[in-house]
């Protein structure tokens, strides 16, 4: 009796250690996800951080050009476009 005391309770805590490993792989694949979510998440910040500022330069220059302000020039170069010298 005393060896089938022995085998059940080995076996619980072969089913007990089966089920921890299964919770931390799980727990490692939500920090994983998480992280990844967080990536992404700073990257679309990053961008829409970018595109607030350009959006407030072409609204100021908008409103310069409704105003007939024509002295206010980009503050950079590759803001123009440039005509080729064939137009």
């Amino acid at each position: 009796m005393v060896d089938s005391a022995d085998h059940a309770s080995a076996s619980d805590a072969a089913k007990m250690q089966a089920q921890l490993i299964e919770l931390q792989t799980q727990l490692a694949f939500q920090e994983h996800t998480i992280a990844e979510l967080s990536d992404a998440m700073t990257k679309q910040q990053a961008l829409l951080d970018a595109m607030q500022r350009e959006w407030a330069a072409m609204k100021s220059l908008y409103e310069s050009l409704q105003s007939g302000n024509t002295t206010s020039a980009p503050m950079d170069a590759t803001e123009v476009e440039e005509r080729p010298p064939h137009y």
